[in-house]
């Protein structure tokens, strides 16, 4: 995060161009979640790759992205960071988002 009001904050991911987006779409934390973080059916480029366009998990110790496992599993092996993390699967607030 770049700066953030009580309105909206300015956001750059991985380099980007700076975005601004309304606070109420932002979980603004001082540390890193303890779970994988789960997104289905995300917004994708057309050179995403499929087996990432149903959903992914995102790694809580170093954000690395693996696609939705077929079962709901209680716990993920990271394979860029080697840790294993349980996955948040009742975390819902960023599918409420589009709508």
């Amino acid at each position: 995060m770049i700066s953030h009001t009580t309105l909206e904050a300015v956001v750059a991911v991985e380099g980007a161009t700076p975005l601004s987006v309304p606070r109420p779409y932002l979980d603004i934390r001082t540390a890193r979640p303890a779970e994988w973080t789960v997104l289905r059916n995300p917004v994708v480029a057309a050179r995403t790759p499929f087996a990432f366009r149903r959903g992914y998990l995102i790694c809580p110790g170093c954000s690395e992205r693996v696609p939705l496992p077929q079962s709901h599993l209680q716990e993920q092996l990271c394979p860029r960071c080697s840790h294993i993390f349980p996955i948040a699967w009742s975390e819902h607030y960023l599918e409420d988002i589009s709508e």
